[in-house]
């Protein structure tokens, strides 16, 4: 099979050749057929010029009707003796299959998401940049209208005051700017409002001079005034080593007698957690 003969010689089949079977065929030249007792290509196939042979069909090839064009390439038929693609459809880059063309909405479609798809890029972008800006921003203004903290001023309870023992010597607390003259003690502010049950009437930030035992004058700071008994409650400043005048208050409270103001008031400033005395040094 695939061979006849001719005289004493047996001389491989070919297309256009003799034969009585599609294997007489198909045995010496692949996708090839007998058809009519001669060999031919199937259908979609072509032969070469020396006819061993048979080759498929691509767009451009030539044809006699459609089957020989569209048995191998989907969607092609035969124009003009020659194969080619249907309306809307293209030929491959090789010439073997022909591919549909995208619709005009189709093609619509596409930019229309990829325009979708660069603005959410574009907004995510700006986001992430604008968050972190806004966040310093914020900040800022919050550092801006912060007000500094004080600690809240005492409060006070109607009712007994407990004895308390004097005050120990304080020769340290009055520096050289609060050595000033002896001067009559000024009244305390009057009291807004006297009841027999109140004892201690808070009074307003006041700072006075106070005269220790010793002599020596020593700065407090009025805290509250006992009108029927003529006391008064007091935080003393101790002095801050080579600081000009500055003092810190000491948490301890205690009760001397009004008697013992000897300067009456006095311009004291705060600075943070400190206090500064303000007056002429004499």
């Amino acid at each position: 099979m695939g061979y006849q003969q001719t005289g004493q010689e047996c001389i491989r089949r070919r297309i256009e050749s003799a034969c009585t079977t599609n294997q007489d065929c198909s045995s010496a030249v692949t996708n090839s057929e007998c058809a009519n007792n001669v060999c031919a290509c199937n259908a979609g196939f072509y032969s070469t010029n020396a006819r061993t042979t048979c080759l498929g069909r691509r767009i451009g090839d030539s044809c006699t009707n459609d089957v020989e064009c569209s048995r191998l390439i989907e969607n092609s038929a035969c124009y003009e003796r020659k194969c080619g693609c249907i309306a809307t459809y293209y030929a491959s880059d090789d010439n073997s299959q022909c591919f549909r063309r995208l619709r005009d909405w189709e093609i619509a479609l596409i930019a229309l998401g990829a325009l979708l798809f660069l603005v959410l890029l574009a907004l995510l972008i700006c986001c992430c940049c604008f968050i972190p800006w806004w966040g310093r921003r914020g900040n800022k203004k919050k550092q801006k209208t912060r007000k500094p903290l004080h600690p809240p001023e005492p409060r006070y309870v109607a009712g007994p005051v407990p004895a308390l023992a004097p005050p120990p010597l304080m020769a340290t607390m009055a520096p050289a700017a609060l050595m000033v003259p002896y001067a009559p003690p000024s009244p305390l502010p009057e009291a807004r409002q006297k009841s027999p049950s109140d004892v201690f009437v808070a009074v307003p930030d006041h700072f006075v001079a106070i005269r220790k035992v010793n002599g020596r004058l020593a700065l407090a700071r009025v805290e509250a005034a006992d009108y029927l008994n003529h006391r008064i409650m007091v935080n003393f400043l101790s002095p801050i080593p080579e600081a000009d005048n500055m003092f810190e208050l000491d948490p301890k409270k205690e009760i001397v007698s009004d008697s013992d103001v000897a300067h009456y008031p006095l311009k004291v400033v705060r600075r943070g957690e400190y206090f500064q005395l303000v007056t002429k040094e004499i």
